[in-house]
């Protein structure tokens, strides 16, 4: 199976975090990456419950036939006390990488967030059987996963993705 794991394109900031919809920036980083990505046939698309998210994968595949499951870890974890750390963390520290966010904010929210985002994706029906997947979602979570799928890709903890940024792998 080939995963590919992108961080959504940029979205307008005048709507509330879960709501924001892509900028004309945004589209236009997505219609970009687009060309990039023209020859590949994903066969399951996977998102979080943001808006963004949605917007930059239906961007990507415009036109194609592709299956789209939404899935609500991808976005935050479901405690209240995790939410509340994932989100402080993030937030205060944009633009840094899983190592640093995990230095400043040290917790086993991280670890749960993790898992929780990765069960929710392997409990998609059918998802072991599908040849090529994407996955758009949002900072952390992007290094969190590839871990879970890959624990010996140990770069992901320093390493920050910027919009419409991301990497492949096989599993």
């Amino acid at each position: 199976m080939h995963i590919t794991l992108l961080r959504h394109a940029h979205s307008a900031p005048d709507r509330d975090d879960i709501n924001r919809v892509l900028s004309n920036k945004g589209i236009e980083q997505a219609l970009n990456y687009r060309k990039r990505i023209m020859d590949i046939q994903y066969d399951l698309v996977i998102h979080s419950i943001a808006s963004r998210t949605k917007e930059t994968a239906a961007a990507l595949l415009l036109g194609k036939e592709t299956k789209f499951q939404q899935i609500q870890s991808l976005y935050l974890p479901s405690k209240a006390e995790d939410i509340a750390l994932v989100s402080k963390a993030i937030m205060l520290c944009q633009s840094s990488c899983l190592r640093d966010l995990m230095v400043r904010y040290p917790s086993d929210a991280w670890q749960r967030y993790a898992d929780e985002a990765y069960n929710e994706i392997c409990s998609v029906d059918g998802f072991w059987k599908h040849e090529k997947v994407l996955i758009v979602c949002h900072g952390a979570i992007i290094n969190l996963l590839g871990l879970k799928f890959r624990p010996e890709f140990n770069w992901l903890k320093d390493r920050y993705f910027g919009y419409v940024e991301g990497y492949s792998l096989t599993v």
